[in-house]
């Protein structure tokens, strides 16, 4: 009978050895499983910045595109405009946002200026700095 207790207790021990081995083994991989999900996390994170950074990129340039291409349209339509004399008056657009300035000699002129550039396509507001010879 003591061989029999000698060997339930070696069963005992080995048993809980086993157990705590096991839970070792597994909380290690709950580890590790954790640690690759959160640099998996950390890297999708990286890469939403580095992709909102490089939009944010093209979007200013594409700004600058539009920007040029606003004032070039309005540069266009004023040169063709009847009664205006356009080396009279500076186009600069910034973000969508037109800046008159200059001289002319009637406040038909003027307006015709303004309306002209307002009437080109992506002009969001315009600063009207002209003023009127006598």
């Amino acid at each position: 009978m003591r061989n029999t207790m000698k060997s339930l207790a070696i069963l005992l021990v080995s048993g809980t050895l086993f157990s705590a081995s096991a839970m070792a083994e597994e909380s290690l991989s709950q580890k590790a499983g954790q640690a690759w999900d959160s640099a998996s996390q950390s890297a999708e994170d990286l890469g939403k910045q580095a992709e909102q950074k490089f939009d944010g990129a093209v979007k200013d340039a594409s700004l600058l595109v539009d920007d040029s291409t606003i004032t070039a349209k309005i540069r266009g339509q004023l040169l063709s405009a009847d009664g205006i004399d356009s080396n009279d008056i500076a186009v600069k657009t910034i973000n969508g946002t037109v800046y008159l300035s200059g001289f002319v000699t009637t406040d038909a002129q003027r307006t015709k200026i303004i309306d002209i550039a307002k009437g080109v396509p992506g002009v969001r507001a315009v600063e009207v700095s002209i003023g009127q010879y006598k």
